[in-house]
Order: C-alpha cells, then structure tokens, then sequence
C-alpha cells in the first residue's frame, strides 16, 4: 500500500511538471547593448507567471532569481521586470501583481573576462482555477 502512494505521487510531480514545461518557455542571454543578462518568459495563454515583487504569507510563490558566484562577473543592482498586472485574487485574499504573454526581466552586469554565467529562477504559474506547483529553471549564458 505504501509503495502504491508512493508510487502515484511521484506520478503526480512528473505529470505537473511536464505540464508547467508547456506552459511556459524561458529564453536566456546575454545583451551586450544594454550589458544586460535578460530572462524571457514565454507565457501559455490563460496562465500567468507571478512578480518578484509578491507580498510573503499571500500564497504563490514568487519568481526568484539566482546567480551563482562568479569572480568575473559583477552584479549591479537587481533583477529588473517589466510593470506587472495588479489583481485583487479571491482565491489568495490578496492583491497580486503577475504577468500576462510574456515577460523579460534584466540583469545589469559587468564582467572582466568571457566566462559562463549559471543561474536559475524558481517560478509559479496559476490559471483561474488551478496553481502548478513552483519549479526551478537552471540557466548558463556564456559572457565574451
């Protein structure tokens, strides 16, 4: 019996995951115009991807990015994100601020020799009746 629940919740968390997979699409790099590394999300319609910016204790996770240390890299100021869509979610009791289509965050860097940069973001994704559980995204973009 054990092996059995067992056995249907790791079904589950690969069933979800496979399912946050084609709801959203992420593309990182690197933009030499604006010294920027940038993360786009591609996002299903009818789901949205929640701000950076999410009041703790509300409910959904917010997105969060990581990047690893790096001697050659110098971080300047924060993950930058587009202006989110503010809602009043009843489900959460909260106002909750996400995006909508697509999303590009910005990381203003500098760096003093080519290098691979790694990352990841932890990001959640709902629609009107439903919430993926949050997942982990890892990232590596080569600096030159």
């Amino acid at each position: 019996m054990m092996r059995l629940i067992l056995s249907l919740i790791v079904v589950s968390v690969f069933c979800f995951r496979g399912m946050t997979q084609e709801k959203i699409q992420w593309q990182f790099a690197y933009n030499k115009q604006s010294q920027a590394v940038e993360a786009k999300a591609i996002i299903a319609s009818g789901w949205h991807l929640y701000s950076q910016f999410i009041e703790p204790g509300t409910g959904p996770v917010a997105t969060q990015f990581q990047i690893e240390r790096n001697k050659n890299v110098t971080l300047i100021g924060q993950f930058n994100e587009p202006d989110p869509i503010k809602h009043y979610d009843e489900t959460f009791g909260s106002e909750l601020t996400y995006f909508e289509k697509s999303a590009l965050f910005s990381q203003k860097i500098t760096f003093t020799a080519p290098t691979m940069l790694k990352g990841s973001v932890v990001f959640m994704l709902c629609n009107d009746s439903m919430c993926l559980p949050p997942e982990e995204k890892q990232f590596t973009i080569e600096l030159n």
